[in-house]
């Protein structure tokens, strides 16, 4: 996987992390219900409400576990595609061959082929810096008219979002707009366009997905007439993420509620 975190993984171990801590501390609390008793008889109805104290903690802590559990699944089967950033290999800006340059043919990470011409792995502090990480991709080469693409397994049916940055590498004809084509395959294809003094533009589309599979992502340059066609369009933190269900957030925010109501009544 990609060296940058998705956001459903951030939240999934921001999430955990909330609730290891909020069950270490009952755990705490768990131990402290057990004063001396002044009487057996004392003795025996402190222990019994000690004992349903633990236990309501303890299913305080499991539902807390399973709801981080859910997250951490749904979580998983997002991120499908492989170094995303284009953070490997480590490019040493040094261009006309590899690690920078890469032609048509080769793949730079086991993951990403080129298709055709050549492209450039650009590293900061070049500008203009990674939308992502630390790297980003020119797919005008030095030189070359080029394309990537990564074959994807989609497991399972559904709805995904196609997500992307988009720059241009503008050192010369900064007036010839940056175009480039994307295409999952037999899914979606679409043109994108960059014009010189924009930022980095993140793109987002939605496919449904009927039949899980492998699907060919490629992105390929269309943009010539730029200095030997060497300036082209940047893309970076490429991203196939399954959509959650409207059921599988309700299940996550009924847990969630659920838990700060049992918190509620105890206080």
């Amino acid at each position: 996987m990609d060296g940058v975190e998705t956001g459903l993984q951030k939240d999934f171990s921001n999430t955990l992390l909330l609730f290891l801590v909020f069950a270490s501390k009952r755990v705490i609390i768990m131990d402290d219900p057990y004063p001396s008793p002044s009487s057996g008889k004392g003795a025996s109805r402190t222990l019994k409400r000690g004992g349903t104290t633990m236990m309501r903690h303890a299913q305080l802590w499991l539902s807390g576990i399973a709801i981080a559990a859910l997250i951490a699944g749904t979580s998983a089967q997002t991120g499908l595609v492989q170094n995303g950033s284009f953070e490997t290999p480590v490019s040493d800006n040094a261009f006309g061959r590899a690690p920078a340059t890469w032609f048509a043919g080769s793949t730079f990470d086991g993951h990403w082929y080129v298709s055709q011409g050549s492209i450039d792995i650009k590293r900061n502090p070049l500008t203009p810096n990674a939308y992502a990480g630390e790297q980003w991709v020119d797919l005008n080469g030095s030189p070359g008219i080029g394309g990537i693409y990564q074959d994807v397994t989609i497991p399972v049916a559904g709805l995904y979002t196609l997500s992307f940055a988009m720059n241009g590498n503008y050192g010369f004809n900064p007036e010839i707009t940056r175009t480039m084509t994307v295409s999952l395959e037999g899914l979606f294809s679409g043109t994108f366009a960059h014009n010189y003094g924009d930022p980095w533009i993140v793109y987002s589309v939605n496919i449904t997905v009927s039949t899980p599979g492998t699907y060919r992502l490629s992105f390929v340059s269309t943009t010539r007439g730029t200095y030997q066609d060497a300036y082209g369009p940047l893309v970076d933190d490429v991203r196939l993420e399954l959509v959650p269900e409207p059921a599988s957030l309700t299940a996550i925010g009924a847990g969630l509620a659920s838990l700060l109501g049992l918190r509620r009544r105890k206080r």
